[in-house]
Order: structure tokens, then sequence, then C-alpha cells
């Protein structure tokens, strides 16, 4: 088996993507693609160790090289208490020849979960909108692109939000990206919100109170800032929507 099925072998093992392997490394899905088919078949020694710190095992394991345990290690793994213990022992050592059919197999199963884990299941998911329309807080079912999960029980209070445009690129919000909005009415300085002005759909800018003006500020110099009257969100004419409190990247 060559290194690129290993590669592929190890990661599918351990349920991971081979965006999720890529961005560990920091190199493009089709790079990681092209090392795995093959393609590519001198993978850099900075790139292997890289791999294999990702998905958790020795560059020799990855490499596929028999390896010489000494007698201490020998005693280790036969001492150890289970499988997790003997799974960490060829993840940290590599496999000697006369246990590489039995190691490959451990490797391949997932290891037991701690029975102290606490179970996580993604029960709570928020709409995602592609703008917010006049019709806030109410949405329809057209208005809604789809829906993801969110860490919080009130699930009425939040939505996520898709970016357009390039106005937050300094606070490494991108034209795409998803924002989970919290619902409320104000917001602390220097927060970024999502905020309505003249009645107009939403904004997402950095909420900055100067005196009796609420300036919204973009976070590119090549927007403006847009000032709005502190007594504007009082008579309706603008209002803040929500706040950020997470941001969701998708690289494919």
């Amino acid at each position: 088996m060559n290194i690129g099925q290993n590669i592929k072998k190890y990661r599918l093992s351990r349920g991971y993507t081979l965006d999720e392997v890529a961005r560990k490394i920091g190199v493009s899905r089709q790079t990681m693609s092209r090392y795995e088919t093959g393609v590519i078949s001198n993978i850099p020694s900075d790139k292997i160790e890289a791999i294999a710190r990702a998905l958790d095992i020795s560059p020799a394991l990855l490499m596929d090289w028999s390896t010489v345990w000494e007698s201490d290690i020998y005693d280790d793994f036969k001492h150890a208490k289970n499988d997790d213990e003997r799974r960490a022992i060829f993840q940290r050592c590599g496999i000697p020849a006369d246990l590489k059919q039995y190691a490959e197999q451990l490797l391949a199963q997932a290891p037991s979960i701690p029975q102290n884990a606490i179970p996580y299941s993604a029960n709570h998911v928020a709409p995602i909108l592609g703008r917010i329309p006049a019709g806030y807080p109410l949405f329809s079912a057209s208005e809604i692109e789809g829906y993801a999960p969110i860490d919080y029980a009130d699930t009425e209070n939040y939505f996520w939000l898709r970016v357009s445009g390039d106005s937050m690129v300094n606070a490494d919000i991108l034209n795409g990206d998803y924002v989970l909005i919290r619902r409320q009415p104000c917001a602390d300085d220097g927060q970024i919100v999502a905020a309505r002005v003249n009645g107009d759909e939403a904004t997402l800018k950095r909420f900055r109170r100067v005196g009796d003006t609420v300036m919204l500020m973009p976070e590119n110099p090549n927007y403006s800032p847009i000032p709005v009257p502190a007594s504007a969100f009082h008579t309706g004419d603008a209002s803040i929507i929500g706040v950020v409190v997470e941001l969701k990247r998708k690289f494919v």
C-alpha cells in the first residue's frame, strides 16, 4: 500500500474529510486529493509529518515502514489494559513487522468512548437567510435558504445570515461566510451588529457610539462609515436587529 492509500485509509478511519485534513496541514483540497490519489507521490517531508500529526499517527506508520521495537515497548504493549492503550502505542511508535496485520485492524476501529463523555447531538438549528427582509422579525419559508446547527436551546432568538460583500474583511468576515446573529435591540460599543437604516435591508457593521450619533463602521477602508442619529433608533427609522456571536465558513 503506497503513502497516498495510507493517508486515505487513516483519514477515513478517523472520519475526517479531505477539507479538514487539508486545512490542518495548510494545503488546498486539490493538493490533498492529489496526495491521496498518487498524482503527487513525492510528498515533502514536512507535509508527511503534518499529515501524521493531523491523523494522530506516527510518520513511520503513515509511510508503512516496518518498525523495530525495543523490548520495553513490547513490554508496555503486553501490559496494556485495553485496545485504546494498545492503539496509542502503535500511533506513537509505529508498527513492528510481526504485529502489522493486527495493528492495521485495530487502528481501523474507532476508539472507545470514555464513560464520562458527554453525548453531543446537534438538536438545535436556526434558519439561514440570504437577507433580512422588511417583515423582520418574522421570516416566511421563501426567505429561508436552509438550517444549520447552533449550540443554543432558545433557537427563536438566533438566525444565520449569509454575508454578501466585502465590507467586513478586516474582521475576517468574508463574502459567502455565515454569521450567527443573536436577536437583540441594542448593542455594546465595538460589537458587530446586523442593523437596519432608513427601512432598508440589513447591513453588517461594527457598532460605535459617538455622542448623539451611532457610527456603523465597516472593516474595509474602501467603504465609508454610516452615521445614524442615536434618536433614529428610538423613532424606528433605524434598528439593531442583533449581534454577531459566531462565524461559519465553508471551504467547498
